[in-house]
This record gives C-alpha cells, sequence and structure tokens, in this order.
C-alpha cells in the first residue's frame, strides 16, 4: 500500500493565487514540505525495532503523531512546520540501522560542505571526523553522533535563511508601501501647494516622482543585495535598526530632488552635465518648450539620482555651508 500524503497548513488566497501561475516560493515550499514528510515517513516505518535509543524514539513518534492527526472527519489540516521535520530527521539519524547510517554520511557531509564557509570547512576537517569506513572495533557511536550534529547545524543554517528571507520579503514589501504613501504625500502637497501659489505642479509631480522612483530603486537594490548567512543575531539586529531608514528613503527621495533642484535654479551648480533653470519653469502651467525638453530631460535623471544617491544632497550642502563658512 502506497504511504498516504499529509496536507499542511493552509496557503493565505494570494499565495494560492501566485502559485497557481508558478509565482509563489511559498507554495512551492509547502509542496516540498507534504512531498518530504511522506519521504520521512517511509523511513521512519522502516527503522528496526527494538529501538535502540527510547528517547529518539519518543521523539519520532511525536512527530509522526502529529502529522496523522486529523479531525473526526479528516479534513483538518495539520499545523507542520520544518521545524517538525527537522526533528524527526534527527531522530531517524539516532535510530536508524548502522548500514544506512554509514550511506547517509557522504550524504550529510556533502551538505555541509554546501553551505559551509572555506574557514569552517577546514576546521571540520582538522576535528578529524570519525571515517564511515567498518572499523574493528566498530565506531558508530561516534559516527552517529558526528552525523547529529551536523544535521543539528545544517537545520539551525536552513531555519535561520528562512527567518532571514522571510524578512527581507517583508522589508521590501514594507519599502513598496513607504513608497506608495510617499506619493500620496507629495501628491496631496503639490495639488494644495501648486492650485494655492499657482505653480507648475506637472513639473513638481515629475521631480517628486523621480525622487521617489531613485530612491525605491537604491532601497530594493541593496535589500535584495544584503549578505545572509552569517552571524543570524547579528544580521536580524542589523536589519531592524535599519529599518526606519529604509521606509523613510522614499520620502527623502523626493525631498532631496526639490533641494536639487532649488540648487540647480540658483545657479549654485552649474555645468554641461546640469540643467540650467530659471525660477518662472516653477509657476504657471507646464510647458517643455519654454525651458526646452533637453534641460526638463537633465533635471529628471538628476532628481532620480538624488534619490537613488542618498548621500549625494547632504554632502553637495555640507560642501555649500563649508565653502560658504
Amino acid at each position: 500500500m502506497s504511504t498516504p500524503r499529509y496536507p499542511v497548513r493552509p496557503l493565505k488566497w494570494h499565495t494560492k493565487l501566485l502559485g497557481a501561475f508558478g509565482f509563489s516560493f511559498a507554495a512551492a515550499d509547502r509542496k516540498f514540505l507534504e512531498e518530504y514528510t511522506t519521504l520521512l515517513l517511509g523511513q521512519y516505518r522502516s527503522l528496526p525495532q527494538p529501538p535502540r535509543d527510547p528517547l529518539a524514539q519518543k521523539d519520532a513518534d511525536e512527530v509522526v503523531a502529529l502529522i496523522e492527526k486529523t479531525s473526526p472527519a479528516g479534513t483538518a489540516p495539520l499545523q507542520l512546520e520544518w521545524a517538525d521535520l527537522y526533528r524527526l530527521e534527527l531522530a531517524l539519524i539516532k535510530l536508524e540501522a548502522e548500514p544506512l547510517l554509514q550511506r547517509r554520511a557522504w550524504i550529510l557531509r556533502n551538505e555541509y560542505a554546501e553551505v559551509a564557509s572555506d574557514q569552517e570547512k577546514s576546521d571540520y576537517k582538522d576535528s578529524k571526523p570519525p571515517t564511515a569506513e567498518p572499523q574493528t572495533p566498530p565506531q558508530w557511536d561516534a559516527l552517529r553522533a558526528d552525523l547529529v550534529r551536523l544535521q543539528e547545524e545544517l537545520n539551525w543554517r536552513y531555519v535561520s535563511l528562512w527567518t532571514l528571507e522571510s524578512f527581507r520579503g517583508r522589508l521590501m514589501r514594507g519599502v513598496v508601501c513607504a513608497g506608495l504613501l510617499a506619493v500620496v504625500f507629495y501628491g496631496v502637497v503639490i495639488a494644495g501647494t501648486a492650485s494655492a501659489l499657482n505653480l507648475n505642479g506637472t513639473l513638481l509631480w515629475m521631480i517628486a516622482g523621480a525622487g521617489i522612483l531613485g530612491a525605491l530603486a537604491s532601497t530594493m537594490r541593496r535589500v535584495q543585495q544584503a549578505e545572509l548567512g552569517g552571524n543570524t543575531d547579528l544580521e536580524m539586529a542589523g536589519l531592524n535598526q535599519g529599518n526606519l531608514g529604509v521606509f523613510l528613503s522614499p520620502a527623502l527621495g523626493g525631498l532631496f530632488a526639490f533641494v536639487l533642484t532649488a540648487i540647480f535654479a540658483s545657479g549654485l551648480m552649474s555645468g554641461g552635465a546640469f540643467p540650467k533653470l530659471s525660477s518662472d519653469l516653477f509657476w504657471g502651467s507646464f510647458d517643455g518648450e519654454s525651458v526646452g525638453t533637453q534641460e526638463v530631460a537633465k533635471l529628471l535623471v538628476w532628481s532620480f539620482i538624488s534619490g537613488f544617491s542618498e548621500r549625494f544632497v547632504p554632502d553637495k550642502l555640507a560642501k555649500l555651508a563649508a565653502d560658504a563658512a
């Protein structure tokens, strides 16, 4: 009889929708979790009896009981997580027969070599891990202890990586929301100010939008390129401390774009690469011909740069202040 497949915690509707089109990593992860559960159950049912480690057998039995637990109608989804399967994996290593343990050794050691740093691999080799070859007298306890420790290290790394990547995903969604809020904020301010003072609202919108887009592009790039996988506690602390700056970046991008535009209009920065602006440009309706489309294009490029390079405008202001002192 084939091994039954067990349901896991249901996915949210948007995750299911994205998964149907192949775009959801969470949906794929849940599918893998379900299939891996079936694999481990097969290994559990092939364990030798009586068990060599009663405590490990108890752990395995508890996880399997969780997997097989359903409502009377058999429809309740399981509250199953990867941590439960990691616990079952460790129990299997402690319980399985020596020939299977011997064949597992090279698999775990190769897997550890894929995720460990060069220094960690060197340290592991220097620790003289027990050989997986049969010896006289047998060294199965030493080999089993080594593989248990490797499995624990691998499980911790996978949990850490998943936690950090989940945080990265939430951070990126927060950045997008902050960008939308910045657009709404500047939209309300520009609409009210332009109407009251007869300012060029269209051009102001373009300047603020370019700055916000630049800040969003820079922030998303930094979040995506953040190196994860070292000390989890330090990385999480660093990401948490940088939250406020990340969420404020779109609003600051729009502000820096306006400041840089004022610097151009005042003539404090000039040259062929910079737009030539006059104060008349900011009054009345937008007319690209009155200032030249090339100058407007330069202005938008520099507005984007002011948001993308978060230190550009503050450093320029500091230099202007130092020169004036």
